[in-house]
């Protein structure tokens, strides 16, 4: 795997369907963070940047695979994984923009990080402000997908989508007792005041006031979560926020979504609010 992806799923706070080894299925051939991508990657990042299409005054904007701040290129090309700086790019693109009148986020993805997605969700808020928003999920609106969803004015999901995942966690691999039999002793040396610096370095332990800072974090991150979607949504129930993933047709009994359809039917319930 991926060196900087691996780095993700053990450093950031992630918001996505299911297990662990839901993420793991987005494997990278790429090799690894660098201090400056040569021209080549960054021609190829420009490339690969989704593109927001305008149709009849309707800006249509991609939030698509596995949401990342600043991926690897590798991992755009072969993993699908998109980068929320993009996506807030064209949000704020179509703000600017006096031929749309109106916005549809074409969603399809299973969630992805803390850092970076707030942001995406931030500029769907700012922009539903002033152009109103529609959320179309076709089929995965999951965990911070949804929570970008949530801050559309109006969210339509086909029958069979599966939408919610509303949670968070981290993960921290002890590996300790593997590198134990191959003979590998690791010893980590801090200033005394760093209870929690180098908390998971492969090969340790975690102790227990690590452990706890690590479930604080998570709590923190899911309650800050929690509560923008609620701040668009008041009608949520606590007990549809627990993780869980729902049809389009079941979320729309505990108000995770307004309406079930297909694309075609979200795109003309968003021309009829452009009014």
């Amino acid at each position: 795997m991926n060196a900087k992806l691996l780095n993700r799923f053990l450093d950031d706070t992630a918001f996505m369907l299911g297990s662990m080894g839901d993420i793991l299925m987005y494997r990278v051939f790429g090799d690894g963070p660098m201090a400056a991508e040569p021209p080549w990657r960054q021609e190829a990042r420009e490339q690969l940047k989704p593109k927001m299409a305008i149709e009849n005054g309707v800006a249509h904007i991609p939030v698509e695979g596995v949401l990342a701040f600043a991926p690897d290129v590798m991992e755009m090309a072969y993993e699908g994984v998109e980068d929320t700086r993009n996506i807030v790019q064209m949000l704020q693109d179509a703000r600017l923009n006096t031929a749309v009148k109106g916005v549809q986020l074409n969603i399809n993805s299973p969630g992805g990080f803390f850092m970076g997605g707030m942001e995406v969700g931030d500029a769907v808020a700012a922009l539903n402000r002033v152009k109103p928003v529609e959320a179309y999920i076709g089929g995965l609106g999951a965990s911070m997908a949804y929570l970008i969803a949530s801050q559309a004015g109006h969210i339509t999901a086909s029958r069979a989508s599966r939408v919610g995942s509303i949670g968070a966690y981290q993960v921290v691999t002890d590996m300790s007792r593997r590198a134990e039999q191959a003979g590998i002793k690791v010893q980590v040396f801090t200033n005394k005041e760093a209870t929690f610096k180098a908390a998971g370095m492969p090969g340790t332990s975690l102790r227990d006031a690590q452990a706890a800072h690590i479930q604080e974090q998570t709590q923190a991150a899911f309650d800050e979560f929690k509560g923008q979607i609620l701040q668009a949504r008041p009608g949520i129930p606590a007990d549809a926020m627990r993780g869980q993933v729902f049809t389009g047709k079941e979320a729309t009994r505990c108000g995770l979504v307004d309406m079930v359809g297909d694309r075609a039917a979200a795109t003309m319930y968003l021309k009829g609010r452009m009014g």
